[in-house]
């Protein structure tokens, strides 16, 4: 015997006419209704729904559609299929069809996974009530990870409800009546952000699109490391990255969807370091629209110039690392040079602070120095502090008192040495500091030749 549920409403899912149809006709058997509608006892799901083809053929009077149709347009199953090949979604599709066994595709259950509770916006309910429409549930409404209304943008009423073929599936009236609005703790941005998420859900869930899991993996982690989270050129700084997804959501709602990233090994890091390849649609979702967000404050042309002007890279060399701090950016460069800036402005950077010179500046230092420039002249010549300059002209070498073994003799000789090499005196122990200590301290005398010899070329 045919089942004539009610025409469905717009975006109603199967389980909300079901329920409207055994609420409103006082249904007294909910075993024998289920049993005759699915052909099994079927479990309270606001997700998915088996055995359709019993259902097409006992709506046929009515709808009239497909059990293809009944997937497609009055459960979440195009919502899921986007994160699934081809191929997998047609095994999928083919058990909600025919319900063959209670075993699930390997691919399925983490697929699912979906807390037990059901969701209704008051304000589309008011909707429903000035359109003189029936009140229905929506199917955006039910999305993993959806707490906020799409069109509306106010908080959810969630119910739970426990999965059982023995009790009536919810109705809108119970929802409304023992339903709670679980709005947590969160910023004005986190709320847009939550908006966000259920925009991007209920578009995957309306567009029948496919997402390719390996590439939304790299476009994350590019995005990433071009938005400041750079640890070097080929990794990610996981901590800055993960305090950044949790202020971006909030702890109390990434709690609540079972998925804050509460140990150093996490999904968040599986995810984005590739080792986590399960088909999982919540936290794809989540993580891209996190990682939209930042490709749109700053994109890959932000990057800025490296300003050494004496790095054998050239100008127009950007930076091969960039960290986001302080309301600030941090960049490093392949020559060694280091600093921090504030914006950046056709690839200049914008109030740029150099925090580390590289080898170069103090190459070029110790090259004037040994011309005979004063720290000061090198300090203005290189446009650096005094200070600065004199810490690149003293050259960290290993401290040369002689050991015990060494003699007076091989001393003088070694400052001899030195001292031709440099020409002077100054210049000699500047060069060799810890030689010059020795020689001051262990053979005196060969300073005092050195001044006498210099005196008397002078006289000449």
């Amino acid at each position: 015997m045919a089942t004539d549920l009610f025409p469905p409403e717009s975006d109603e899912p199967l389980f909300g006419m079901v329920s409207r149809y055994a609420n409103e006709l006082s249904v007294r058997n909910w075993p024998c209704f289920l049993a005759h509608l699915f052909g099994y006892r079927a479990h309270f799901s606001p997700a998915l729904a088996y055995n359709l083809s019993r259902v097409a053929e006992n709506t046929a009077l009515t709808w009239g559609i497909s059990p293809e149709d009944i997937a497609e347009r009055h459960t979440l199953f195009p919502f899921y299929a986007a994160f699934v090949t081809y191929a997998q979604s047609k095994t999928m599709l083919d058990k909600l069809v025919i319900r063959r066994s209670r075993v699930l595709a390997t691919f399925m259950p983490k697929l699912i996974h979906q807390r037990r509770v059901v969701r209704i916006c008051d304000a589309c309910i008011a909707e429903d009530r000035s359109g003189g429409t029936p009140l229905h549930f929506r199917r955006v409404h039910q999305l993993p990870g959806v707490v906020v209304c799409p069109v509306h943008g106010s908080w959810l009423r969630s119910l739970e409800y426990a999965s059982s073929s023995q009790t009536p599936w919810p109705s809108v009236q119970e929802a409304l009546a023992h339903g709670q609005i679980a709005s947590p703790t969160a910023t004005p941005e986190q709320l847009g952000n939550l908006s966000r998420v259920a925009v991007a859900a209920q578009y995957l869930l309306e567009s029948r699109v496919m997402v390719d899991g390996e590439q939304l993996r790299q476009s994350c982690w590019e995005v990433l490391h071009n938005a400041g989270f750079a640890h070097g050129r080929d990794a990610l700084s996981i901590g800055r990255v993960l305090e950044a997804f949790i202020a971006f959501y909030g702890n109390r709602y990434l709690e609540m969807v079972d998925l804050y990233p509460a140990t150093r090994q996490n999904w968040v890091v599986a995810r984005l370091a590739g080792r986590q390849r399960a088909c999982c649609a919540l936290p794809n979702v989540l993580l891209a629209v996190f990682c939209g967000s930042l490709a749109s404050q700053m994109s890959v042309d932000g990057w800025p110039f490296c300003p050494n002007a004496l790095a054998a890279h050239g100008s127009c060399h950007k930076v091969e690392a960039r960290e986001a701090g302080n309301g600030r950016y941090y960049a490093h460069c392949r020559c060694g040079h280091s600093f921090a800036y504030r914006a950046v402005d056709g690839g200049d950077p914008v109030g740029a602070e150099v925090t580390v010179y590289g080898q170069g500046y103090a190459e070029r230092a110790n090259a004037l120095f040994g011309a005979g420039r004063s720290v000061a002249h090198i300090a203005r010549d290189l446009q650096l502090s005094e200070t600065t300059a004199r810490r690149m002209v003293r050259r960290q070498v290993s401290d040369a008192l002689p050991s015990r073994t060494d003699s007076a003799a091989q001393l003088r000789a070694r400052w001899c040495r030195v001292v031709k090499k440099h020409g002077a005196v100054r210049l000699a122990a500047v060069a060799e500091p810890g030689l010059w200590k020795a020689v001051r301290r262990y053979s005196p005398e060969v300073l005092k030749e050195h001044r006498f010899t210099r005196a008397a070329s002078v006289k000449r």
